[in-house]
């Protein structure tokens, strides 16, 4: 494998080899599934993702979901058509509770009033949600317009005064002076007189650019370095094969983002190696590190490439890469040692860390915990598993944090990998954590290669920082999300589009609404580098009204937002204390919430749950939240899958995380004839009925299953045969070869109103607008998948010890009676 070896240091320090490689010939990439020997559409052009139809909106709404006991699942959008409390300007465009929303469109006037209603009151976050370009507000050499008190941004909701001379901050009702830059004459009602040349003035979601006071440093480039498991799993399992071809395909598109992107790539077994692309060079340069307890890397190599110059050289690497450590014997891994490497690599610029591993980190730095105690797993010492073996990571995370790195993990194993230890790397970085637990290719590919593919095509922002603030008499109290804090700054050293994050609030005193006024205000601003190395302050500001009655806060809640902060919380108090705690706070609130909106209507019965609309799924949602492989009580539920549902509530935005927590399930055996055809003139698919996550629902039929992670087409064993043959060729479905079916593609070669392609509609219409990818299972009635994935997700029915809807209800009447 190697040729022309030389030493780097003296012989008493040596500690690395320096290996030009002769690159072997590619060797080709194996199809995601191999070929099925049937003849249904369903085997027809399976590719690794759906194609487009031609959809190019949000589904039409869709039945509500059957109720029980007046509680009614949430089943469409919440504050779809927001606008904002009456008194405002109508020039003025609302923030999109897209981007930043609250729990409770209304707020208490004191702390009393708070504490009385038992609400969770707080904020959700995605800060750099994908939308259509944002207004952008460029001050010049002026500099950004401020509050000198508070430091919020000018926005919508400052008045000016004094004839324009002055404005007035909505958050600490400072007088500021206007600069001369930005004067300009106001109208009898105080409203100036170009608003047309002043977005900030109108857009309540707005971009700034950056002036110098923002920009420490340079804007950096994109940065990627793969760290990559090649030892004799990964190479025989096929991972690093796959990892190479899928980040060979995208090499193209991170050059038309930004052609100064830089790449480098570690790759590791029981030794770690780095790799010296050189202009000019159709092969890289190897360096070997055979002490990985001790890492000593040379200077003066630049392992981090300019990937326009050394394009070519990196396709030839990554296409010869498998065959490279083909012959490997190495069963273990220094998954610790390589990111130390990695981080050492990029320190300079910051940037992305992509971890790619078969294996758990056995030998090296941060070796981990190989195995756990089954015994521990649904008991009260279970978060004993599912908090770190080892403060390697944490310390990991902070020195990324510190260089502006963020961690991402694949782990694709077969056995345990210890992801409570690896992720916390990812969680103080921002980054994430993917799992495929039993990997196994032909399953597993494309939805590997899917993520990992969307993730490097996924717009973000570089060395990111985000401040919110609030009105006086409020205060931010807790950050959660994947994030690392510094006093009341969050970091994010790479902020994907599609994380975010929750912020719970609290009053430090009565609000003044004779000074004030009778709203509460809030901004969020997030200091970022685009991918094209252009520094922005995206900033969000939102207003909602004060009050002290407590019939007009349950009636101002948003049922998601509220679960989606309160699954944040609840996931950082069980790695605190224990799982059983969490679960009982959780459902101690929605009780406390119940008892005291019935004591502030005297004239609900006493044994009714009845709730205004606003609360009505509230139950049901937290009745699934504590049911979800995040929280739920059970001996099947391992570690890492536990650790990766945790991962993906922490950082999943308020539709992911509510279909998460409650999954959709469509009924397709007797769809309407208007479902899943694409409109002939809008594109838009009309969506099948939803049906209650209930096993009665079940009898018979095909359903399909939407849980933000997965889509899984389902089929009874009482399936019409004559369906089964239209879509697999077979009427019997033990023939099916259900495992390599791995996409659902349209076949523009059938009818639109086939069966098949109104499947393929259906799920290209729900998918449509997300970021990131959702595996495709197609799973029978009492297979494994069915199981382990299926049956848990129907979190209506009575599941171990756990109450089903009906009785859960049953008891909050009898609580709320007490």
């Amino acid at each position: 494998m190697s040729s022309n070896r030389r030493r780097v240091y003296p012989k008493s320090e040596s500690v690395a080899t320096i290996t030009t490689t002769a690159v072997p010939a590619p060797v080709a990439a194996p199809a995601a599934a191999p070929p099925v020997e049937l003849t249904g559409p369903a085997f027809h052009a399976i590719s690794s993702q759906t194609p487009a139809i031609g959809i190019t909106g949000p589904s039409v709404t869709a039945p509500t979901v059957g109720t029980h006991n007046s509680v009614t699942p949430a089943t469409t959008p919440q504050n779809a058509g927001v606008s904002l409390p009456t008194g405002f300007p109508s020039y003025v465009h609302p923030c999109p509770p897209e981007f930043m929303s609250l729990t409770v469109n209304c707020i208490p006037q004191t702390p009393q009033v708070a504490t009385k209603s038992a609400l969770p009151f707080g904020i959700s976050v995605q800060p750099l949600r994908p939308s259509e370009p944002l207004p952008i507000a460029d001050f010049g050499v002026g500099g950004i317009v401020r509050c000198s008190q508070c430091r919020a941004y000018i926005n919508p909701f400052a008045t000016f005064i004094d004839g324009g001379r002055r404005w007035r901050c909505p958050f600490c009702d400072n007088a500021n002076d206007v600069p001369s830059f930005y004067y300009n004459s106001v109208d009898h009602m105080g409203v100036r007189m170009d608003l047309d040349q002043r977005p900030e003035l109108v857009h309540c979601a707005c971009e700034f650019v950056a002036t110098a006071d923002y920009i420490r440093r340079a804007p950096q480039p994109p940065v990627y370095t793969f760290v990559i498991d090649v030892s004799s799993v990964s190479i025989n399992n096929g991972l690093a094969l796959i990892a190479a071809d899928v980040i060979s395909k995208t090499l193209d598109h991170l050059l038309l983002v930004n052609e100064m992107t830089r790449i480098a790539f570690v790759t590791y077994d029981t030794a770690v190696h780095l790799y010296n692309f050189q202009t000019g060079s159709n092969q890289p340069t190897m360096m070997v590190l055979n002490q990985v307890n001790d890492l000593e890397i040379p200077h003066g190599y630049p392992f981090l490439a300019l990937l326009k110059d050394v394009k070519t050289s990196v396709e030839n690497f990554l296409a010869a890469l498998p065959k490279m450590f083909a012959n490997s014997k190495a069963s273990q891994a220094c998954l610790g040692s390589a990111a130390q490497a990695a981080l050492h690599v990029q320190k300079s610029l910051g940037g992305k860390m992509i971890i790619i591993s078969s294996l758990p980190p056995t030998v090296g730095r941060g070796i981990c915990n190989p195995s756990f105690d089954n015994k521990l797993l649904g008991t009260p010492k279970e978060t004993t598993v599912l908090t770190p073996s080892v403060d390697f990571y944490k310390s990991l995370g902070l020195d990324c944090s510190k260089y502006q790195v963020s961690v991402e993990y694949f782990l694709c194993s077969s056995g345990h990998h210890d992801a409570a230890s690896l992720s916390i790397a990812s969680t103080m970085t921002g980054g994430a954590v993917h799992h495929f637990p039993n990997w196994n290719l032909g399953r597993d590919a494309v939805s590997f290669g899917s993520q990992l593919q969307n993730l490097l095509t996924m717009p973000r922002g570089w060395e990111s920082v985000m401040r919110a603030r609030c009105s006086s008499g409020l205060e931010i109290q807790q950050f959660h999300g994947n994030l690392h804090s510094e006093n009341d700054l969050i970091v994010f050293p790479v902020l994907d589009a599609n994380k975010s994050v929750a912020l719970r609030l609290k009053h430090t005193a009565a609000i003044d609404t004779a000074r004030r006024g009778h709203f509460a205000y809030f901004q969020a601003g997030i200091l970022y580098t685009s991918d094209t190395s252009e520094r922005r302050i995206r900033v969000y500001t939102t207003c909602v009204p004060i009050s002290d009655n407590l019939n007009n806060l349950y009636s101002a809640c948003n049922p998601e937002t509220m679960v989606h902060v309160m699954s944040k919380v609840a996931i950082q108090h069980a790695l605190k204390t224990k799982l059983i705690d969490s679960r009982e706070v959780l459902v101690n609130q929605l009780q406390t919430i119940i008892q005291n909106y019935k004591q502030s209507n005297p004239g609900v019965m006493s044994g009714d749950l009845s709730l205004p609309a606003s609360l009505q799924s509230l139950p049901l949602y937290i009745l699934a939240l504590v049911k979800n492989i995040a929280l739920r009580p059970t001996f099947n539920v391992q570690p890492d899958d536990r650790i990766a549902g945790m991962d993906y509530l922490r950082t999943a935005s308020i539709e992911m995380a509510s279909v998460f927590i409650y999954p959709r399930l469509y009924s397709l055996a007797n769809m309407p004839d208007e479902c899943g055809v694409p409109d002939s003139e809008t594109g838009l698919v009309t969506l099948p009925p939803l049906e209650n996550l209930t096993i009665t629902r079940l009898q018979g039929g095909i359903f399909l299953m939407d849980d933000g992670v997965h889509l899984i087409l389902w089929f009874s064993v009482q399936s019409d045969p004559s369906v089964l043959i239209e879509l697999f060729g077979t009427p019997h479905l033990e023939n099916v070869a259900t495992t390599q079916i791995t996409s659902w593609p349209y076949n523009p070669e059938l009818d639109a109103t086939c069966l098949y392609n109104r499947i393929a509609s259906t799920i290209t219409q729900i998918t449509f607008g997300r970021l990131g990818f959702q595996k495709f299972v197609v799973c029978r009635e009492g297979d494994v998948t069915h199981a382990s994935i299926f049956l848990p997700a129907l979190v209506e029915d009575r599941q171990l010890n756990m109450h089903s809807y009906f009785e859960f209800v049953q008891q909050l009447q009898r609580t709320s009676q007490s």
